[in-house]
């Protein structure tokens, strides 16, 4: 993707999305594999730097884009929640805290959404207050979200009952 052959560092991906757009960035990322490879884990390791790009990337994904970057996400929020519970607000949630941290029973998360869901409020517990609003919102939604796999599971098991 560079001149180089390497992987792309932050910088030039902020630099690719200043001159060719977030969806100009997205293409050439997504065109090379150590590039996405560079950019998940980047984001993954909840560096504000990567979570910016990750803001300006998000609307210019599609399918495959998207998952890799919700994915990247998902595992940045386990390492440092405080700093990217705005960010997810606001690209999975549209803002609307009623919202926060709440999953669809099905959702692809890593582990799984029980699993997750404790990880993520093991780690919300354990990170700073600098947000306390925020994090109280999303363990209310993880809650919900908990509440939510129990419902679904106690309808498989009904529907599996039923003759």
């Amino acid at each position: 993707m560079n001149a180089t052959g390497a992987a792309p560092e932050k910088a030039e991906v902020e630099a690719l999305i200043g001159q060719r757009g977030a969806r100009g960035a997205v293409a050439a990322v997504w065109g090379d594999a150590e590039a996405v490879v560079t950019l998940q884990e980047g984001i993954a390791s909840a560096d504000p730097g990567w979570l910016r790009v990750a803001e300006q990337i998000h609307g210019a994904t599609d399918a495959g884009s998207s998952d890799d970057l919700e994915d990247a996400l998902a595992m940045a929020l386990l390492v440092a929640p405080a700093e990217v519970l705005p960010v997810v607000k606001a690209v999975w949630w549209n803002g609307k805290d009623p919202e926060v941290c709440v999953f669809g029973w099905d959702a692809d998360l890593p582990g799984g959404v029980p699993a997750y869901a404790a990880a993520l409020e093991r780690s919300l517990k354990q990170s700073s207050a600098s947000e306390a609003s925020l994090r109280q919102a999303c363990l209310r939604g993880l809650q919900r979200t908990r509440e939510g796999v129990l419902v679904a599971v106690r309808q498989k098991e009904w529907r599996r009952d039923r003759p």
